[in-house]
């Protein structure tokens, strides 16, 4: 869950538990399987009902480019929506910073750019934009939404990090010389504000207990109006491709203005298989 911070406050899961190893190993087995059950389901997804066209922008995760959301935006395409990558190449700002902080001033500034692209999209459509953020392209997601709250319609998370990021596996391996050491008051700024109050912005948080990079402790977010935890059974590589995110999606994104609603979720949505 996202903790609001202070720089001086505590903060709990400092490291990635060891025992989501066995998730993390499994993650290539499993997602190939995701890959086929994707394909295997096409003709199905793409029967779901249509959208109304409205502008959807999605993120890719980190050291990935608009690339690896091509099949995504391809299928929210076929829903009848007006789809976009975010066109800023790699989402790799985190991956040469010496510091917690470094990364921060780095993410910010991404951010901002991301931000200037959302507003310009919203204006030259003349509608809000909806924002798909997969692992660290959520937290980019967030904070558009908070800078720019009008220009966006609804924010939706797949696998992301939303609290303390040193329970991730990502962290730990990039971590490993024990030289990327960062104090709790380090990680309570990379969490300030993420979880402050969205102003009229639905925020669905799609997450998976079997995820085997980023801890679900830290991928689910608090409680509050217009807000919706998702529990699916998938892995964190294979989130954008996964048909029972796909479902979960196409639910959230047919969501009309100011008509937001909690969705129903279905018991198969975490079946193991």
């Amino acid at each position: 869950m996202i903790v609001n911070a202070s720089p001086n406050q505590a903060i709990d899961s400092p490291e990635y538990p060891r025992s989501r190893l066995l998730f993390t190993a499994l993650e290539p087995v499993r997602f190939p399987l995701e890959l086929m059950t994707s394909q295997w389901s096409a003709t199905l997804l793409n029967q779901l009902p249509s959208g109304d066209g409205h502008p959807v922008m999605v993120l890719p995760p980190f050291m990935a480019s608009d690339q690896i959301t091509s099949r995504l935006r391809k299928q929210i395409e076929r829903w009848g929506y007006d789809v976009h990558g975010w066109d800023l190449g790699i989402n790799e700002q985190t991956r040469h910073s010496d510091s917690m902080n470094e990364a921060l001033q780095q993410r910010q500034l991404v951010s901002a750019r991301l931000t200037e692209q959302v507003e310009k999209l919203a204006n030259d459509v003349g509608q809000a934009v909806s924002l798909i953020g997969w692992s660290l392209g959520g937290i980019h997601a967030l904070e558009v939404a908070h800078a720019i709250p009008d220009s966006v319609r609804q924010i939706i998370t797949m696998g992301s990090p939303l609290g303390d990021p040193r329970a991730t596996a990502i962290y730990a391996l990039m971590n490993a010389s024990g030289t990327r050491t960062s104090s709790d008051a380090d990680v309570a700024q990379w969490l300030r504000g993420l979880d402050k109050p969205l102003k009229d912005v639905p925020f669905t948080c799609v997450y998976s207990d079997s995820d085997g990079i980023v801890d679900p402790s830290i991928a689910a977010i608090s409680s509050g109006p217009q807000r919706q935890n998702i529990r699916v059974n998938s892995t964190h590589l294979g989130m954008a491709f996964n048909p029972r995110v796909h479902y979960v999606l196409s639910d959230r994104l047919r969501m009309g203005v100011d008509e937001w609603r909690a969705m129903d979720t279905p018991a198969w949505l975490n079946w193991p298989i």
